[in-house]
């Protein structure tokens, strides 16, 4: 019966991060994979490796992720002072004012998960 309850509960988890990613987009314009960039750069300037690091994303993942983000005016890229080939990112003032939104607005969080943000409120 264990096994039944895990598979149970596994499945209710699934269920309301799909809801928190729902909460995000319409409450944000954003998905939630873009939230998470936005919060992994921050205030600094970051590579692409350095993100995908810090989210736990393949390269690959990361930069779709970053080229949508890109798109929709949130960050910009430079050059790497010494190596020109690396670019550096950095959120644009668009990408500053939603990060704050992001950390001031209250978000709907689904019951079954909201334990695991009681601390963050």
């Amino acid at each position: 019966m264990e096994k039944i309850k895990s598979v149970c509960t596994l499945h209710y988890l699934t269920k309301a991060v799909v809801e928190l990613q729902n909460n995000i987009q319409q409450q944000f314009g954003i998905t939630m994979n873009e939230a998470v960039v936005l919060c992994c750069i921050g205030q600094a300037e970051a590579t692409a490796g350095e993100i995908a690091a810090g989210i736990g994303m393949t390269a690959s993942a990361t930069s779709k992720v970053i080229r949508t983000v890109e798109g929709k005016s949130l960050i910009t890229r430079r050059c790497g002072d010494i190596d020109h080939r690396c670019m550096k990112f950095r959120l644009s003032e668009k990408g500053l004012a939603l990060l704050q939104r992001l950390k001031a607005e209250e978000l709907t969080v689904p019951s079954f998960i909201a334990p695991l943000f009681a601390d963050c409120r």
